[in-house]
């Protein structure tokens, strides 16, 4: 038996059915939860997100991954309730998105080991210090070159994977 790590915990991979494998229910860029003219009404987009799974849900989709990674608002309780609720499979990321729009300063500050430490924390222990897990790793580069900072989360990324065993997606 084959495992990942669902939003509401571990599931058979052979349970996973008709699979989107890249999408978002949330997208947040770095900074936006400070800026108080950009309030989100999380009771409406949950409502939103629900109704968009169930919609998915009747054409036969089982399980939805979502690679928001760190750096894009990822929000994993958002997820959770939205996979409850829904009664379709979440999966979640861990990881950074490129360097042009993700990486905020404070990751760049981070050596190889420490990101690779923050992946595995995700995946093993739970994200946000939720106990949510992780099931995948976002790897994410700009369009023309892969600059240091994106070499460096790319190799924590590989650490990561080679630790715990969890796909990388990009």
């Amino acid at each position: 038996m084959t495992t990942i790590n669902s939003v509401t915990g571990p599931i058979d991979t052979a349970d996973l059915g008709f699979t989107l494998i890249h999408e978002h229910l949330l997208i947040g860029w770095a900074g936006w939860e400070w800026d108080q003219l950009a309030a989100m009404d999380r009771k409406a987009e949950m409502s939103k997100a629900v109704d968009m799974l169930q919609e998915l849900k009747g054409l036969g989709v089982q399980t939805f991954v979502d690679p928001c990674a760190i750096d894009m608002g990822r929000d994993p309780e958002y997820m959770a309730e939205a996979s409850d609720r829904s009664g379709v499979t979440i999966i979640a990321s861990t990881g950074l998105y490129h360097g042009q729009l993700g990486i905020p300063s404070y990751y760049r500050g981070l050596n190889e080991e420490q990101l690779a430490e923050l992946f595995i924390s995700d995946i093993q222990d739970g994200m946000k210090g939720s106990g949510i897990k992780a099931g995948i790793i976002k790897n994410a580069t700009n369009a023309h070159e892969v600059t240091a900072d994106e070499e460096k989360v790319h190799l924590a990324s590989g650490r990561a994977q080679a630790a715990t065993g969890v796909p990388i997606i990009t």
